[in-house]
């Protein structure tokens, strides 16, 4: 969204006394970066109202740039409010809506064996996926039916017992430690 004011700023300029004509264009850029400064503080605290959970690192995505005045004469004073380009990536499906593909093959969509952060993401980070497959009793595939439920995703094999004859294997079922997604809708009324 942008704002734009246009006045005769000469007109204006043309009754003023000498000492108002040099700090004008000082008050118009602190008017208008304090402006800017207070607008990035309501969206911060609007992410905080509005998201699910977001981190520190989703908030202070917003910036905010300042006037300045040396701008004034050139009629071209601004200040912005912007999303860092890392955050403006995934927060246009919360802004816009529209469909989240993979960029690899799957999203990976926690389950109820998976332990979450206080945000609700997977907790040990992006690598977590990675880490989980280099366990050896855990491995990626799509597995139909019975055991954990089907379907694909990381798998984790249950850990080995004795059997009831006296013997070792493995008893019980396969656990799922992520469930793998091929897309991933959000959908944003307003």
């Amino acid at each position: 969204m942008q704002i734009s004011v246009k006045s005769d700023v000469d007109k204006a300029l043309k009754n003023m006394s000498r000492l108002h004509k040099k700090q004008m264009p000082f008050a118009a850029a602190l008017g208008l970066s304090m402006t800017a400064k207070k607008v990035a503080k309501v969206e911060q605290r609007m992410m905080v109202r509005e998201l699910d959970r977001p981190t520190p690192f989703t908030i202070k995505g917003v910036r905010w740039q300042g006037a300045s005045k040396n701008d004034f004469k050139t009629g071209r004073l601004h200040s912005r409010v912007y999303l860092m380009p890392t955050q403006a990536k995934y927060l246009r499906y919360q802004i816009e809506g529209g469909t989240r593909t993979p960029k690899g093959t799957a999203i990976a969509v926690p389950t109820s064996n998976v332990k979450l952060n206080r945000y609700g993401n997977l907790a040990g980070g992006q690598g977590r996926i990675k880490r989980l497959l280099a366990k050896k009793n855990t491995f990626q595939g799509t597995i139909g039916g019975g055991g954990g439920g089907g379907g694909g995703g990381v798998w984790q094999r249950p850990r080995r017992g004795k059997r009831s004859r006296g013997g070792s294997g493995t008893i019980g079922r396969l656990e799922i430690a992520s469930r793998l997604r091929k897309l991933h809708t959000v959908s944003v009324t307003v």
